[in-house]
C-alpha cells in the first residue's frame, strides 16, 4: 500500500503487501521486499534493500547499499550490510 506523497525513482521496487508511509523516498534501484513496512518520511539510498517482514521506523534513513537484516528504529541512520545504526536523531 502506497500512502500519498511517496517518491519512487526509476528502477526501484516494491514487493507484495509492502507498506510505504507518506513522504518516503525510494532512490534508484532501492527495493522493499514483500510484507516489509516503511514509516513516514523514510529515505532509502540507491541499492538499499529492506528484507521481507522488516520495518523501518518513521524518519529513518538507509544509506546507499544498506541491507536490513533487522528492524530499524525511528529517527535512525543505518549503513552497511547488514545495516547497523550509526546515528539516532531526536533522542
Amino acid at each position: 500500500m502506497l500512502a500519498p506523497h511517496v517518491t519512487m525513482n526509476v528502477h526501484c521496487g516494491c514487493g507484495h503487501n509492502a507498506r510505504i508511509g507518506s513522504y518516503s523516498v525510494l532512490s534508484p534501484y532501492a527495493a522493499v521486499a514483500g510484507a516489509a513496512e516503511l514509516g513516514e518520511g523514510v529515505f532509502l539510498g540507491s541499492y538499499a534493500f529492506v528484507a521481507p517482514e522488516k520495518r523501518v521506523g518513521n524518519h529513518s534513513k538507509l544509506s546507499a547499499g544498506a541491507i536490513t537484516h533487522n528492524d530499524v528504529p525511528e529517527n535512525a541512520l543505518a549503513v552497511g550490510s547488514p545495516a547497523r545504526i550509526i546515528a539516532n536523531y531526536y533522542s
